[in-house]
């Protein structure tokens, strides 16, 4: 747990060292990341990640890892292999830019399941010794530390993240050993609660 508060501050002072330097991404940087995430990070495509919003240090942490054939989903690491190969001064540039992006809120659907993934985001599941999404992504899924913001992120894409965690199909400890917990109802259901369209 230390090294991964460790790594997270770390990642947190690399951003905001850029920041602080005046260090701003080419704009022909941000139009290749726009290209596939859309304006501002915000993109119309289900199966990509909205990265409007998302805290810097994650999205930091997530450009080193997607350099690493072994840690990905092959969709992934097909999409973003090559892009991801910049210095740590020009990743911290690129997520400090959609970091500062007005995030989308989420749109929980109606109906129980919504109900059911709150509840399991809030308190976890006791039974299955599944612990609170919130203590690692906030209260609002906002996002703390290098635990990235899930609030209103597309649930096509929330939907396959946690398939590939469950699946160990993208390296995260963390995040197999309580996704595997999951049943695909229990996916429905964050996905519901967490998700925009």
């Amino acid at each position: 747990m230390r090294s991964i508060v460790f790594t997270a501050v770390m990642l947190l002072n690399l951003a905001s060292a850029a920041f602080a330097q005046g260090i701003s991404a080419p704009p022909n940087v941000i139009k290749t990341c726009e290209s596939c995430h859309g304006p501002g990070g915000n993109g119309p495509t289900p199966s990509t990640p909205r990265l409007n919003g998302q805290l810097a240090a994650y999205t930091v942490n997530r450009l080193r890892e997607l350099t690493d054939l072994t840690r990905n989903s092959v969709r992934a690491t097909m999409a973003m292999h090559d892009n991801a190969k910049m210095n740590d001064t020009l990743r911290a540039a690129v997520a400090d830019y959609f970091s500062r992006q007005t995030p989308t809120p989420a749109q929980p659907q109606a109906g129980k399941l919504t109900a059911i993934g709150q509840r399991l985001y809030a308190n976890g599941d006791a039974a299955i010794q599944l612990p609170a999404c919130q203590s690692c992504h906030g209260a609002d899924a906002e996002g703390q530390g290098n635990a990235p913001r899930l609030a209103g992120q597309h649930r096509d894409y929330l939907r396959a993240q946690l398939w590939n965690f469950n699946l160990v199909m993208r390296d995260n400890p963390v995040m197999h050993s309580n996704a595997m917990k999951l049943n695909s109802d229990q996916i429905e259901s964050l996905v519901a609660w967490l998700g925009a369209d």
